[in-house]
């Protein structure tokens, strides 16, 4: 049964990109449903690689001492890139060195001084769009402590970026 729902949420998706790309033919005809999370990836057609995992301290917060304490941060990217030739060549050059992709990641977040933790995941998403082979990156940034009373989730903003 949920296979049938999904296979109809992806045509009802497509149908109506279809449309809206007919009246701006900037937008893209397709899209992918990512049945995991439910959110939609347009990476038509594209490998990708995901980096899940990577914790960050941050100064990042409306409230002052957010931004002179700290808190813990969490990053998930997921960077669309083409992987063919690296896995004809086996050759680091040929692909995306995810240790330089974590140390920026760390850097602009261990750095930055911002009231939003939006305004850090769409820093994020530009710093990754600046890896040459990137095309398109889906940041989920989680803030795990967030200070409001009697509440114990994380907040987690998920945006993609061309």
């Amino acid at each position: 049964m949920q296979g049938q729902f999904d296979e109809v949420f992806v045509n009802f998706l497509s149908k109506r990109r279809e449309t809206r790309s007919r009246l701006d033919p900037s937008l893209p005809a397709t899209i992918a449903y990512n049945k995991e999370s439910d959110v939609k990836f347009k990476a038509i057609s594209m490998d990708a690689i995901e980096i899940t995992g990577i914790r960050c301290y941050g100064y990042v917060g409306v409230f002052p001492e957010e931004q002179k304490l700290g808190q813990w941060f969490d990053v998930d990217l997921t960077l669309a890139i083409d992987l063919h030739q690296s896995g004809e060549s086996d050759r680091l050059e040929d692909t995306l060195n995810y240790a330089e992709v974590i140390q920026r990641t760390k850097n602009i977040v261990e750095n930055a001084k911002f009231a939003l933790v939006e305004k850090l995941a769409s820093n994020l998403a530009s710093a990754m769009l600046e890896f040459e082979p990137v095309q398109q990156v889906r940041v989920r940034l989680s803030k795990p402590n967030a200070p409001i009373p009697h509440f114990r989730g994380n907040i987690t903003i998920d945006i993609t970026r061309p």
